[in-house]
């Protein structure tokens, strides 16, 4: 079981700063709202959005704001893809629900609370890692398959019965 330290983006970084591409290069005082490829990102504010997590893995240079952690990931030790799904699927996901803090709606995970969430890395079996990732992947691919096929169902009722409608007007 790992605590993975988190980079927040603070006030002081991204006070004096609009969040645009051209000033990338101008923030190398601020290495903590700079985004890595294979960064966990995650979203730390919002009723609806905090605890979503995903994996930075393009190779264009990125920043985010104050409502978005970076977990940076040491890759000989972790997958950042577990880590990713653990904390928006797995017991993570678990643990920021109880975790967070704040009114409905204006919710909010600090940096010490995300600090708090233990995940198994699987004694640090990257292999696994990387096998349970997928399985869930795919699961979640299937499971979206499925939904779409029901709402093109539900679609094709709803046309039948505008049809029945219109023959009875």
């Amino acid at each position: 079981h790992t605590r993975f330290k988190c980079d927040w983006s603070s006030d002081v970084c991204s006070s004096d700063l609009k969040a645009t591409y051209e000033e990338y290069e101008t923030l190398p005082t601020c290495d903590n709202i700079i985004v890595k490829k294979y960064d966990v990102l995650v979203v730390s504010t919002g009723d609806g959005s905090l605890g979503k997590a995903g994996v930075y893995d393009l190779n264009t240079p990125a920043i985010v704001d104050g409502h978005v952690a970076i977990i940076r990931i040491d890759r000989k030790k972790n997958d950042p893809y577990y880590v990713a799904d653990y904390l928006r699927k797995g017991a993570g996901a678990v643990q920021i629900n109880r975790a967070y803090t704040g009114a409905t709606g204006m919710i909010e995970l600090t940096p010490a609370q995300l600090e708090t969430v233990v995940i198994d890395t699987l004694n640090g079996d990257i292999n696994e890692q990387k096998k349970i990732s997928k399985q869930l992947r795919k699961a979640e691919k299937l499971a979206q398959q499925h939904i779409n096929k029901g709402e093109e169902i539900i679609e094709q009722t709803k046309h039948l019965m505008y049809e029945a409608d219109s023959t009875r007007i």
